[in-house]
């Protein structure tokens, strides 16, 4: 199998899970288009094989930024074979300010030059590791005055092992610093908070939660110094309520069988601690439209600007809402045309078509059993319903084939996601992940308890 040449430099190649980098000769990046991207290194040209990425943003050893070409033919490595030139180019066309060490450049230019090769022709199972080349990564200068100012900007990766056609891409959220998109809300409502004069210095924080909103205001609570208390249905993970413990936080567990107006709910509650600790607060991330706006100001903005614009449709699960109505809401106040589709379990309000079809399921942290006022009904053209198999499937999927590891939340979304990316190929699907699988090691990956309740 053809290999590529290695880079003299590191720079980066930001895609989606290692992909092979090619050097110093303009190669075409696709059949039919004989564009290249020049990089600055004097009069070495240099390109990079983008593969599928349509935005890949790239780095030169001097800290020069440079914004890759889309490609004509995605799913095709360059260079191709009959159509490749080497070309020496001046600094003139793509000139930094930085001087060039010529000593850490090899002389590249006589490489003989390698075949395409066509990625969907071969099982990612089967690439040889010299074919799979990580690319090297650049950090950015930065230095974040704390955890909170970390929280977003999380990276999108293709699914293209899990979906072939390529068309299917997923935003992963568990690299946010406590490991959700639940965090970008928690530091947006108490931000808020602060601001209005509803939680004081040293006051309390009381939420009810599946587990990922108490350990993002657990960690909000760790920075600025507040008391937090977490409310949770026994339904949560053992990992999930020790992290919470782990972050300071007080963990009540609750029956998850009660409705939310009973008072020993999780939600009863925590409504009940509000009432009798002075200088609580409770963000109810069920009521509070600082959660759907933290998604309008940060996610949207971001899924909008990784893909250029190029975003189809946007898939995510629904619970609160507050992610899929806010993103969704940015996303269509640019582009009309974008669908915004909900993920739902079996079981939730959002799909039941009969009050009798709202039921228990083993799902975390997604659907509900009422309508959160967080929740903007009008922006979802469409829920599809999933089953607590399908879930965990897609979950383990992810882990297996693209390296993923998720909660089945996530798989539940990518289930729906793959439904819709292969209704049309040549649109751009987006799936928002919401959190990490190392909350689930003793259920969703625990052989034992997927048997114990049915699953297989």
């Amino acid at each position: 199998m053809a290999t590529s040449p290695q880079p003299p430099f590191g720079f980066v190649a930001h895609l989606d899970q290692p992909d092979l980098l090619a050097s110093t000769a303009v190669y075409r990046v696709g059949r039919g288009d004989e564009r290249a991207l020049p990089y600055c290194f004097d009069e070495v040209g240099v390109v990079v094989d983008t593969n599928r990425a349509r935005h890949t943003l790239l780095e030169c050893p001097h800290g020069c930024r440079h914004r890759s070409r889309e490609l004509d033919q995605p799913g095709v490595y360059a260079p191709v074979d009959d159509a490749v030139r080497l070309e020496m180019l001046g600094p003139d066309l793509d000139p930094c300010d930085a001087p060039v060490r010529r000593d850490l450049v090899e002389d590249h230019t006589q490489r003989p030059i390698e075949p395409a090769v066509d990625v969907h022709a071969v099982h990612p199972g089967t690439v040889a590791q010299a074919d799979r080349r990580p690319a090297r990564t650049t950090i950015p200068a930065v230095i974040h005055e704390d955890a909170l100012a970390a929280v977003g900007n999380t990276p999108l990766i293709r699914l293209s092992r899990f979906h072939s056609p390529g068309n299917l891409v997923a935003k992963i959220e568990y690299l946010n610093p406590a490991g959700s998109v639940k965090e970008r809300i928690a530091v947006h409502m108490i931000d808020r908070a602060e601001e209005q004069g509803l939680l004081r210095p040293e006051g309390t924080i009381i939420e009810p939660t599946s587990g990922n909103t108490g350990a993002g205001l657990a960690m909000v609570g760790a920075v600025r110094g507040y008391r937090v208390i977490c409310t949770v249905p026994d339904k949560v993970s053992a990992e999930k309520i020790a992290l919470l413990r782990a972050y300071g936080a007080e963990v009540h567990v609750t029956p998850t069988d009660l409705l939310p107006d009973h008072p020993d709910s999780y939600y009863g509650i925590a409504r009940r601690l509000t009432d009798e600790i002075e200088g609580a607060f409770n963000p109810n991330q069920y009521v509070n439209q600082f959660n759907p706006e933290a998604h309008y100001l940060t996610t949207g903005p971001e899924l909008w600007d990784q893909t250029e614009g190029a975003i189809d449709v946007f898939v995510a699960g629904v619970g609160t809402g507050g992610t899929i109505s806010g993103a969704g809401r940015y996303l269509k106040e640019q582009k009309p045309s974008v669908e915004i589709v909900g993920a739902d379990p079996e079981g939730s309000i959002f799909t039941a078509e009969t009050p009798e079809e709202i039921h228990q399921y083993r799902v975390e942290g997604v659907g509900e059993d009422f309508y959160p006022e967080t929740l903007s009904r009008e922006l979802i053209d469409r829920y599809i319903k999933v089953t607590d198999q399908e879930s965990f499937d897609a979950t383990r999927r992810l882990a297996r084939e693209e390296g993923l590891l998720v909660g089945g939340s996530c798989g539940l979304a990518a289930h729906v996601a793959l439904q819709v990316a292969d209704e049309d190929h040549g649109k751009l699907v987006v799936v928002l992940l919401p959190d990490s699988g190392r909350g689930y090691l003793s259920k969703i990956w625990n052989d034992e308890w997927m048997a114990e309740h049915g699953f297989h």
